[in-house]
């Protein structure tokens, strides 16, 4: 198979895809000795992969393949469940508040990007689609949009890469809500003894939805006040309207107040 259409069925690499197969073969390996044919480790992944890629129903997979549905819907289930067990804690995770050269290599990578200091993270929420059944318990899964949905929120690093998720709550809740819910919203309440999950003097960014809070101590400001036209360099970028909002969350040096303040300079911080 052609590398591009290797990557387009697979959303990887060949040598990423063989390193994710050792990595699980332990979890994937199925007894040989029961009865038909089982599905090779390289196989299930295959077959996870382009589920999790294309959205795909086990029929169409099936066909893809060359296995039967049942088959299909089986393989990739184990791959989830795989993948969880042995990367969630692992690899979707803040690093440790003590290990300052990762964290200051976040910080860094946010502010040659888009000019704004001490971000380790935008924060926000994203909807998984769900059918929709017929039964009136299902009503608070429809979202903003009229559609049912899961709803988590995620946290990523400079690179994209995911830190932090957490979620699994009915698609009609609110992220300030889910945030507040949350380990990490926990970690950064003032009412709560719980330690904060980033270091001091770092903040994760958000939009307008989540929303200023005294308690907190967050800020709310429009866009256009706050990013200097140098920040859109691409070219032909429209500037940020004023509907658009940022929203930033972090824990502060005193356990009164945990938030910041920053100017429209973006080069004085204001307590």
């Amino acid at each position: 198979m052609p590398h591009t259409r290797f990557i387009e069925y697979f959303r990887m690499s060949l040598a990423d895809f063989q390193w994710l197969a050792n990595s699980l073969q332990d979890s994937l390996q199925l007894n040989c000795m029961r009865r038909g044919n089982p599905l090779s480790v390289e196989a299930q992944v295959a077959v996870g992969l382009y589920r999790l890629g294309h959205g795909a129903c086990y029929v169409t997979i099936g066909h893809v393949f060359s296995i039967g549905k049942e088959t299909a819907d089986k393989a990739s289930s184990r791959f989830v469940i795989a993948v969880l067990e042995n990367f969630c804690l692992t690899t979707v995770c803040f690093p440790h508040l003590n290990n300052h050269e990762q964290w200051d290599e976040i910080k860094a990578s946010f502010e040659e990007k888009h000019g704004i200091p001490n971000i380790v993270g935008p924060i926000d929420g994203t909807h998984i689609p769900l059918a929709m059944p017929a039964e009136d318990c299902w009503k608070g899964y429809i979202n903003r949009k009229s559609w049912s949905s899961i709803v988590f929120q995620c946290v990523v690093d400079g690179d994209g890469n995911f830190c932090n998720v957490s979620g699994g709550a009915p698609g009609s809740m609110h992220n300030s809500r889910l945030f507040w819910r949350s380990q990490l919203g926990h970690s950064l309440s003032p009412a709560l003894p719980a330690t904060p999950m980033i270091p001091e003097g770092s903040y994760l960014i958000g939009d307008a939805g989540y929303p200023s809070n005294d308690g907190c101590g967050t800020c709310l400001w429009e866009a256009e006040e706050l990013i200097p036209d140098p920040i859109n360099r691409a070219e032909g970028q429209a500037p940020p309207s004023k509907e658009q909002h940022l929203c930033v969350y972090g824990p502060s040096q005193s356990t009164s107040k945990k938030g910041i303040t920053i100017s429209s300079s973006l080069g004085q911080k204001e307590q």
